[in-house]
């Protein structure tokens, strides 16, 4: 349901300090915010704006509104075009690295809140 999923995104983006991570059944990994500047080693999920803004320093993967990334993870593309129904997840070193290794295109991946 998009209704649902954008409300979600909503609630995700007007808490940008709680602890988000994201699950791809493999393994879990803490995101460090919501449309915030990938800094060093960061995760960041960039959602409910037309591109990411970030440099080709890092990996992007494009996630649908099912949670399904489409995408092959690839290092050195930046700025990508984010789905109006979905999001990126993007990674910039140790992350960058941490998506290569972990993510490939059709995977599944739940965005939730922690309470840590």
């Amino acid at each position: 349901d998009m209704d649902w999923f954008r409300a979600e995104v909503q609630k995700l983006l007007k808490k940008p300090t709680t602890p988000i991570k994201a699950e791809t059944g493999v393994k879990d990994v803490k995101v460090n915010g919501i449309n915030i500047v990938r800094s060093t080693d960061y995760l960041v999920v960039y959602a409910g704006k037309p591109t990411t803004g970030t440099n080709q320093y890092g990996t992007e993967v494009i996630v649908n509104a099912d949670g399904v990334v489409t995408n092959t993870p690839t290092y050195g593309k930046g700025n990508t075009a984010i789905p109006s129904n979905g999001y990126v997840l993007s990674g910039h070193g140790k992350m960058s690295k941490w998506l290569l290794d972990n993510i490939k295109k059709g995977d599944k991946i739940n965005l939730s809140v922690t309470s840590k």
